[in-house]
């Protein structure tokens, strides 16, 4: 019995080995881990076409996975920029990668921002990729929240050195184009626009962010209404357009990098019919109510005050 076992636990052990050693070598052949080793980002093309209209072209997307970052990036070429120019600018930062063709119920940035995760946890997704390879990209899309998927906007050519950066994982050509991120001495400058089409929400949100100690250089109206509200980062850096979406209430908020070579604020913060699911704002707003003023004497005292920081004389 105990010879018996003792072969049986050799025979385990041989299996064990062999699987080990064959993990071992193709670890060392992939693209992906050692890509992974050398923290060099992963880069594919995808493109989509919408299975509600087949006879428009696809939509074609750059994705980027930051090992160090531990995000995903999507680039999008928005029209009138050709799929085949923005191929080519952006092939000068990548090099060669595959391209995955897939069929999808839409392919607007939107719809590919909520969809990326749930295809890219499929192996089949990454049928482009050796076997393995697909196993190691599905596994690394469940770590991914939605949070760690960031949708860029391809930036005139101005701003392609400060997108290079930001793909690459190092910092910018400084002689390309000055750096504007913020410092411990610059306060973040912000434009508010309102397109909830509910008056004077942009003068609330302008006054609950310089309360706060940023600087709204720009508030006003959109040129358009919108559903969603939406924080915009000009700079190529997330991260002020996230302090702001959080000083207003809004930790789960839409944010997307759109980069302009024009002297725009880092953060242009666009705010939609949904508002009111900003904390901040919705506070703000019901304390603007409580403080209307009301007859007899007790409209005056604290309630003057109130009166007084919320006056919309001149807001929009």
């Amino acid at each position: 019995m105990s010879r018996e076992t003792t072969g049986a636990e050799r025979t385990l052990a041989a299996v064990f080995l062999a699987i080990a050693l064959c993990l071992v070598l193709l670890d060392a052949r992939s693209r992906l881990a050692s890509g992974e080793r050398s923290r060099t980002p992963a880069f594919v093309w995808l493109s989509l076409r919408s299975k509600t209209d087949p006879a428009s072209p696809p939509v074609f997307y750059l994705v980027s996975y930051s090992w160090s970052r531990r995000s995903l990036d999507l680039v999008y070429a928005a029209p009138p920029t050709a799929p085949e120019t923005a191929k080519m600018v952006l092939s000068r930062i990548t090099g060669d990668c595959p391209t995955f063709d897939m069929e999808v119920p839409a392919n607007s940035p939107q719809a590919v921002k909520a969809g990326i995760l749930s295809w890219s946890r499929n192996p089949r997704f990454w049928r482009g990729l050796s076997r393995y390879d697909a196993i190691l990209a599905a596994l690394e899309a469940y770590r991914l929240a939605p949070a760690d998927v960031h949708m860029i906007w391809l930036p005139d050519e101005y701003g392609i050195p400060r997108l290079a950066g930001r793909l690459l994982g190092g910092a910018p050509d400084p002689r390309a184009s000055p750096d504007p991120r913020p410092n411990a001495a610059s306060p973040i400058t912000v434009e508010v626009l309102n397109a909830s089409g509910i008056p004077r929400v942009a003068l609330l949100a302008t006054k609950v962010l310089r309360w706060q100690g940023f600087d709204v250089r720009e508030f006003g109206n959109a040129d358009s209404p919108a559903e969603a509200s939406e924080f915009l980062d000009r700079i190529g850096d997330p991260e002020p357009a996230r302090k702001i979406a959080l000083a207003l209430g809004c930790p789960k908020a839409d944010i997307t990098t759109r980069m302009d070579s024009r002297q725009y604020p880092m953060v242009t913060v666009i705010l939609g019919r949904d508002y009111k699911a900003c904390r901040g704002l919705s506070k703000s707003e019901a304390a603007a109510e409580s403080a209307a003023p009301s007859p007899g004497p007790e409209a005056g005292g604290r309630r003057s005050f109130w009166r007084r920081w919320f006056r919309h004389d001149s807001g929009v």
